[in-house]
């Protein structure tokens, strides 16, 4: 009876921590997946961005700007020429749709003397 009661606690035992290994593993799929499409979400804005940006060329220089995007708020970093740049880029990007927030950190180059 005894060896009857220990081999069907073993058994509970075993079951359970299978079904806790299985749920934790598909959760952890599911999350790997939502982080690769957040991923692409994040650089199908920043590309959107980009896009924007580059249509006011030659106005804004793209080249030396980064646009950083993470779930839909966007960080520009980088320098141009003057303030009217600084502000029309961050005009520009905070139209695109799917901008929920901008940090506008341009900076304007410093020329040689």
């Amino acid at each position: 009876m005894k060896k009857t009661l220990v081999i069907a606690s073993l058994s509970a035992c075993v079951l359970l921590s299978t079904n806790v290994l299985a749920q934790a593993s598909s959760s952890s799929s599911t999350t790997d997946m939502s982080k690769a499409s957040m991923r692409a979400a994040n650089h199908a804005l920043a590309k959107k961005i980009r896009g924007a940006l580059s249509k006011a060329r030659p106005t804004i220089p793209t080249e030396n700007i980064a646009i950083l995007v993470k779930s839909g708020a966007v960080t520009l970093v980088g320098e141009v020429e003057s303030q009217e740049q600084v502000d029309e880029a961050g005009k520009i990007a905070g139209a695109v749709d799917g901008v929920t927030k901008l940090s506008n950190n341009l900076g304007i180059e410093e020329r040689g003397m």
